[in-house]
């Protein structure tokens, strides 16, 4: 049975896609489950930001989304996803007033996260220097385990 990984942040072009390829690399290679990413206001079409390549090259993840291109959340991505993973509060609540029918799908990602509490966001580097980056990579790293766990308990 396919199932779906859908990260949501605002643009689509440094969070989400950081935690796609985190998420990606995390899950065992022949995994039924896929992972993608979009953004509540992407510029669409738009290259991934610099900075994560260059910090997706330092935490092992090298070329994995060198082609990526920002696109917007869509009713149909969310109707593929089996699971919606928001970046902050903002998100989350954005996603359930346009998608009401995916409540019980749309989760914050640092409740996987054991050190943090369920409602802490990740914060944006978007603008910010490559250490914002790599400080917003460990963040999600740290949540990857929980998340592949829930997967798991998932399937």
């Amino acid at each position: 049975m396919h199932r779906q990984v859908l990260f949501v942040c605002t643009g689509n072009s440094c969070r989400s896609p950081m935690a796609e390829a985190l998420l990606r690399a995390a899950l065992p290679m022949h995994s039924d489950w896929t992972v993608t990413s979009a953004g509540l206001s992407a510029a669409v079409g738009q290259p991934i930001t610099p900075h994560v390549l260059t910090v997706l090259d330092e935490v092992g993840c090298p070329g994995s989304m060198t082609a990526h291109r920002a696109r917007q959340v869509s009713q149909a991505l969310v109707d593929a996803a089996t699971i919606i993973i928001a970046m902050t509060r903002a998100h989350r609540t954005h996603l359930l007033s346009c998608f009401p029918a995916a409540r019980d799908r749309v989760y914050l990602l640092r409740r996987f996260d054991a050190r943090c509490s369920e409602d802490e966001d990740v914060v944006d580097p978007f603008c910010g220097t490559v250490e914002d980056y790599r400080q917003c990579c460990r963040v999600l790293q740290r949540a990857m385990p929980g998340l592949v766990s829930f997967i798991k308990e998932y399937s």
